[in-house]
């Protein structure tokens, strides 16, 4: 009798996981599929009447720019709404789905920022684009990958990657305004001391910044309450 009700409770684990795997497969896939459709539409140099484009299909005026990793097939559309909340889970057509929009923050603009922040999720489940970020944990990845493309309708921005870590306490780098151009500097060399290993890349003070956060899902980092994967980048010409 035993071994018979361990069969059944055998089975019914068996089915719930096999159930369970086939949920996440098939989310996965809608998830791809979507940023598929956004992420495919972008040739690599973006002109005005491209992001017009975007801005038509999507039927918005808060797509701002596109963003793409050199050296990867990654693109995808940049989002910006009133606040850092709407895009956490709308997707950039505006429906009310995870995994959300990669989106600038709110305080800033596109065109007229001299610091640009980036949010986008990651997930220990699914399997979503914008942690490709995370592999700028490891030197490895960043030497293939040292820059960014930023498009939006004044033209295309290159960054670089100078830093890269995971944060998990000092939230202080979404500060965006500084009493002085040392200030500024001292908080910019401040991240760059920060980072897994040496770009050999510096900030001088009047650089354009970039700044791309994601929640890390490193392992080393499980146990923390709060733990971003960030790469701070500067503008190059």
């Amino acid at each position: 009798m035993k071994k018979k009700v361990y069969f059944i409770l055998l089975s019914i684990l068996l089915c719930s996981c096999i159930c369970f795997g086939i949920f996440i497969k098939f989310e996965n896939e809608k998830i791809k599929e979507n940023t598929i459709i956004v992420s495919t539409l972008v040739d690599n140099r973006v002109h005005i009447d491209e992001i017009t484009k975007l801005q038509e299909k999507y039927n918005t005026n808060e797509l701002v720019a596109t963003l793409e990793i050199q050296n990867t097939d990654y693109k995808t559309v940049i989002m910006q709404g009133s606040d850092n909340d709407y895009y956490l889970n709308h997707m950039p057509d505006g429906t009310y789905k995870f995994p959300g929009s990669i989106f600038l923050d709110y305080r800033v603009s596109v065109n007229d920022s001299d610091i640009l922040l980036i949010y986008g999720h990651s997930s220990f489940i699914y399997d979503l684009p914008y942690e490709i970020i995370e592999n700028y944990y490891y030197e490895d990845f960043y030497k293939e990958h040292k820059y960014i493309i930023l498009n939006t309708k004044n033209g295309e921005r290159k960054y670089e990657v100078v830093s890269a870590y995971v944060e998990t306490e000092d939230f202080d780098y979404m500060k965006i305004e500084f009493d002085s151009k040392e200030e500024r500097l001292e908080h910019l060399n401040k991240l760059k001391e920060k980072s897994n290993y040496d770009t050999g890349v510096n900030f001088e003070t009047d650089d354009n910044i970039l700044i791309l956060q994601t929640c890390s899902t490193n392992s080393r980092y499980y146990g923390y309450s709060k733990s971003y994967m960030l790469v701070i980048l500067k503008e190059v010409f």
